[in-house]
């Protein structure tokens, strides 16, 4: 995350803290207020701006404890949708015939 462009900063972090609390899971701590930090004049004396760096630490505990419950919700949304499932399988197996390297497959 921390190499994201800083204007891409709020639009990145609110689209975190929704996939992480659409799973159920709290973040327990506010989301912070790109306002008071882009009217700062000094950003190491906003104390907005160093929360940003508390806010992202506290996102990336909280993201792994989603992981889980997101890989279990998209394997069943997967398993549900067995027509789903067979044409995207096809349509992979179509991609790798036609891209991948058949020199690197003769070679194994």
């Amino acid at each position: 995350m921390k190499n994201i462009d800083w204007d891409d900063y709020e639009i990145f972090l609110e689209y975190m803290s929704n996939m992480i609390t659409n799973t159920g899971v709290d973040i327990g701590i506010r989301f912070p207020d790109f306002k008071i930090i882009n009217e700062a004049e000094e950003l190491d004396e906003c104390d907005e701006f160093h929360y940003v760096d508390n806010y992202v630490n506290t996102l990336e505990v909280k993201r792994i404890e989603a992981q889980s419950i997101l890989v279990h919700s998209t394997f069943h949304v997967l398993m549900i949708n067995k027509i789903f499932l067979r044409d995207l399988n096809e349509f992979f197996a179509t991609y790798l015939q036609k891209h991948i390297d058949r020199d690197l497959l003769n070679s194994r």
